[in-house]
């Protein structure tokens, strides 16, 4: 095998693989190789075929041998193709060196990540000059056959029982919330916080403040030093930084856009203070949340973005407002369903491999004489039912024309214009349908607990079929 842009040999040790095969057909070291080497790890492709071979003995509960291995290969019509049983007898009678054989599978290894590594530059750099795709889906393609390769070192790796045990222990001595606080008191004592690594979807209705809860989680995170990306397809970074400003001032953002506000007191209007914002600006400036709102082709371009900035900005978690906005790109599926499945099992996967948190806003289906929300009200709910470990939603019963909300017990909740149900109605490592009241507060864009002395933990009525009333 040559290097595919200079001629060069690839790199390869045919003597080593062979001392490696010799053992394994004649000492039985079949158990140790396999847990280092895959076929294609081996530069000869004989070696190759012949590797697979004892492997298939191997997984059959055989002994693995020259007979057994003759006869694999007399099974996969491969026997000739290595050069027949001569080439099996020559293996097994010649003299190779006396190294331990784990030590030379670790080499054979070594030479292999190189000669992949070789190809993938060759390959990425001929597809960045040809290709007409996004730089940085190239560079998505390029970080994802990285992180194969590196997957396929330690994939055969285990965990004994005692380190994991020492891993709960351990955490026994941590406070109780394990993840990052979303603000929300009784959200965090539901849910033990934001935690890595998981897959939450927050499920809202249009105009019931999905983004507002997003950003508000993003903040919180921030500001106990989380670092985050937060990925805007409704807004842009500048409308959203404006929320988070009029947060701070109490000023609306139509006020500080106007710089006027109404005052209460005077009935009046009055001048907004630019020395408050300057201040509130002042205090929000190092806050290390970072917004992208433009150049995504497609869904892998999420996944490009936050390995690029996961060591150079130390990201600890990813939220995107929202699932349904999200590019799809060029390639696309038969049905929007499928393509919304693609996303989740790809943004599950990112969560799982970064041992980051992804939060994913979504959109609800349209619907009638709601009292609630349930799993499959979300918008192509199938796949992010399933792929998500948590879902959220956002409900606020005066949009859906409540009045009040019945109870479980039989009793009711009279609601206001900013009476709203947050309920936790997926939770894989805790209790789910749990429903906290918040308020949401439209001028500033934030949600607040009520700060009323009753349960903050209501029992909604699982009763949808009509209004309350």
């Amino acid at each position: 095998m040559t290097d595919l842009s200079k001629g060069a040999i690839m790199p390869n040790d045919v003597y080593t693989e062979c001392f490696i095969l010799s053992k394994i057909l004649s000492n039985n070291a079949i158990g140790t190789v396999a847990l280092i080497l895959k076929p294609d790890d081996f530069y000869s492709e004989h070696h190759n075929v012949i590797y697979s071979a004892c492997l298939n003995v191997f997984i059959e509960g055989q002994n693995v041998d020259l007979l057994s291995c003759r006869n694999e290969l007399i099974k996969l019509n491969q026997l000739e193709k290595v050069g027949d049983i001569q080439y099996l007898q020559k293996l097994t009678t010649d003299h190779y060196s006396s190294h331990d054989v784990e030590n030379m599978s670790y080499l054979i290894r070594d030479l292999s990540i190189k000669r992949k590594l070789i190809k993938l530059c060759y390959d990425s750099s001929k597809a960045a000059f040809q290709s007409t795709n996004h730089g940085y889906q190239l560079l998505g393609d390029f970080q994802n056959e990285i992180d194969t390769i590196q997957e396929s070192l330690f994939s055969k790796d285990s965990q004994d029982l005692k380190s994991i045990l020492k891993e709960i222990r351990e955490d026994q001595t941590k406070e109780a919330i394990f993840g990052y606080s979303t603000g929300i008191k009784e959200l965090d004592q539901a849910t033990n916080g934001i935690k890595a690594p998981e897959f939450t979807v927050i499920g809202a209705g249009t105009g019931e403040g999905k983004s507002v809860f997003g950003l508000q989680l993003a903040t919180s995170m921030a500001e106990h030093g989380h670092a985050g990306i937060f990925f805007t397809f409704e807004m842009d970074k500048k409308e959203v930084t404006k929320r988070l400003v009029s947060r701070k001032t109490g000023y609306s953002t139509q006020e500080m856009d106007q710089k006027e506000y109404w005052c209460s007191e005077t009935q009046s209007k009055k001048p907004t203070s630019k020395e408050l914002i300057y201040q509130k600006i002042l205090e929000l400036d190092n806050l290390p949340i970072h917004f992208h709102d433009s150049g995504l082709d497609s869904y892998l371009d999420i996944g490009a973005i936050i390995k690029s900035e996961l060591t150079r900005k130390n990201i600890k978690w990813v939220i995107i407002d929202y699932l349904q906005l999200i590019p799809f790109g060029t390639a696309k599926a038969q049905t929007r369903d499928q393509e919304i499945s693609k996303m989740t099992k790809y943004l599950k996967s990112l969560t799982q491999k970064l041992k980051i948190p992804i939060i994913a806003l979504a959109q609800v289906n349209r619907g009638k004489n709601r009292k609630k929300y349930f799993l499959h009200d979300l918008r192509e709910s199938g796949s992010i039912e399933q792929d998500a470990n948590n879902v959220f939603f956002i409900f606020r019963p005066i949009k859906h024309g409540l009045p009040f909300l019945e109870m479980e017990d039989g009793g009711t909740l009279e609601v206001t214009e900013q009476t709203t149900i947050l309920q936790v109605e997926k939770q894989r490592s805790g209790k789910p349908n749990v429903n906290i009241i918040l308020e949401f507060h439209g001028k500033t864009s934030e949600f607040k607990s009520p700060g009323t002395k009753e349960s903050q933990i209501i029992n909604l009525s699982n009763d949808n079929n009509g209004l309350p009333f």
